[in-house]
């Protein structure tokens, strides 16, 4: 049986998923991107380069097309190897619109967390909502999606 507290956890959890998939339902549905300079040169093709290479069965260490090359494995900057990331490898013909809903996803999470905390300080049902919702739909969500630090931000 479950205890009260779960279900309104049941109750919370649909409309923080909709006001964040609704925030980025361009990238999602629209076929478009974040399109800063920094994770159009440099992010996204070096986490692409480690998708293809897990996709490949490789581990993802050197990257061969950037410069002289550059290390994935050792590169913070990129997170290219992040684990997170791999399951784009699923699907490499979609890696790109894999990583962003990865990316999307990672915003959610970070909603999730924000109502968790809210929760565990004495919110209600509606303030671990508001507390959620107001992160994951907010820009501070999206620049972490941009800078690469979604995954820092989320977990």
């Amino acid at each position: 049986m479950q205890s009260r507290q779960e279900r309104s956890w049941l109750a919370i959890l649909p409309p923080l998923v909709l006001v964040v998939l609704i925030v980025h339902v361009a990238v999602i549905a629209g076929g478009q991107t974040w399109a800063e300079p920094d994770r159009v040169a440099e992010r996204t093709p070096a986490q692409l380069a480690a998708i293809e290479a897990i996709a490949d069965g490789r581990a993802p260490g050197w990257w061969d097309r950037a410069g002289f090359g550059a290390p994935l494995w050792a590169e913070p900057s990129h997170g290219a190897t992040y684990p997170g990331w791999w399951p784009a490898a699923l699907a490499p013909a979609r890696a790109a619109w894999g990583l962003d809903a990865l990316a999307v996803l990672h915003a959610l999470w970070a909603a999730l967390g924000a109502a968790l905390l809210a929760r565990r300080l004495g919110a209600d049902d509606t303030g671990a909502l508001a507390a959620g919702a107001l992160l994951g739909a907010s820009d501070v969500a999206t620049a972490h999606v941009v800078s690469g630090a979604i995954a820092a931000a989320a977990h």
